[in-house]
């Protein structure tokens, strides 16, 4: 079974964020906004609005490495499948807030799970991933 987790920096506007996560290709998975051509703007909203913001990135990288020499002093699972990485080159605006799933949202809930009619995306809260 795979950990398909690593520790990110990711690079936007603002700023440097850092956080250890898994399955970060979901902030690259069907971008449905018109304003979201390089990441899934709602899902990296889900995965980083809580983090630091750093303004230069050789502090990111050392929270970084910080979390990964953590991670790997764990004696229960010491594993970090991607290491450290990369996301981002500075162009992408975070957004302020939680951003719609997509340009045009109807949202209908069957069994209680809460989906986009349009798009087929599932809504989570921001800490359900926590």
């Amino acid at each position: 079974m795979s950990a398909d987790n690593g520790v990110y920096i990711l690079h936007c506007k603002d700023g440097f964020r850092v956080k250890h996560t898994q399955a970060i290709d979901n902030v690259y998975w069907n971008c449905h906004r018109k304003t979201d051509p390089e990441f899934n703007a709602r899902q990296l909203f889900l995965y980083f609005s809580n983090c630091k913001v750093f303004q230069d990135e050789g502090e990111a990288f050392l929270e970084a490495k910080r979390i990964y020499d953590e991670i790997m002093r764990d004696d229960c699972c010491p594993i970090i499948e991607y290491g450290i990485c990369s996301l981002g080159n500075g162009t992408f605006e975070f957004p302020k807030e939680l951003p719609p799933c997509c340009d045009t949202p109807t949202l209908v809930t069957i069994d209680g799970q809460t989906q986009c009619y349009n798009c087929g995306e599932y809504m989570f809260s921001e800490d359900e991933d926590e």
